[in-house]
């Protein structure tokens, strides 16, 4: 594989099949056998790749993997934990929503993040008070699986990743009650621009907030 960039500032790439060892380009005929056959090869300039659309006519533009529910029957709202195992492919500055519980919209809502400084964040979104935050000071390694974690009640919400907890975590924020939170978000935010660029392996919930040696230990 070749890549070559002009004056202009227009890059080419070139693709060699080669059917047999050494650096002679030699004939393919393609066969059913003694043949190299590439069916369906999909170059992406991008980040990171997407999963193989076939195409006919016309190319196609692929839709973001959404996953989320409105049954929450299960989720208290005064109270809570939830831990995501998740793998960053890459990070490019914005925000990663890992988790978000939201009322339909952005008014009042809990998300756990990997923030635009690459850090493991709570933030919890109330519309008639004090929001709360909290953010756990260790960076996170695109390509490294670590496990987030985030606890919230009122005038308690405080984040942790792979062992270590925030050391000043908000003891002032007025937990959000104004609206019924109705949605649960896996990977994004309610704007669908916040995609996570990576793998989410596990989801956690408890419906109290746990203390923290729970948090260090289920992180660990």
């Amino acid at each position: 594989v070749t890549v070559d960039n002009n004056t202009t500032g227009n890059v080419t790439l070139e693709v060699f099949l080669f059917p047999a060892a050494g650096n002679t380009l030699g004939t393919i005929s393609a066969t059913a056998t003694g043949s190299i056959i590439a069916w369906g090869a999909q170059l992406e300039n991008a980040a990171f790749p997407l999963s193989y659309i076939s195409t006919t006519t016309a190319a196609v533009t692929r839709s973001l993997d959404v996953a989320g529910t409105t049954d929450v029957t299960w989720f208290n709202q005064s109270e809570g934990t939830i831990l995501v195992e998740v793998t960053h492919l890459a990070l490019v500055g914005t925000a990663d929503y890992l988790i978000q519980i939201d009322d339909g919209g952005s008014s009042d809502r809990i998300f756990l993040i990997t923030d635009t400084n690459d850090k493991t964040t709570l933030n919890t979104t109330n519309s008639s008070g004090d929001n709360g935050s909290s953010v756990v000071d260790v960076v996170v390694v695109a390509g490294t699986s670590f496990k987030a974690i985030g606890a919230f009640a009122q005038d308690d919400v405080v984040a942790g990743k792979d062992g270590v907890l925030d050391a000043t975590p908000d003891t002032t924020a007025d937990f959000p009650t104004a609206d019924a939170l109705t949605t649960v978000r896996i990977g994004d935010s309610h704007a669908g621009d916040r995609t996570v660029n990576g793998t989410i392996a596990k989801i956690r919930y408890w419906h109290v907030h746990k203390e923290d040696n729970f948090l260090i230990n289920r992180t660990n």
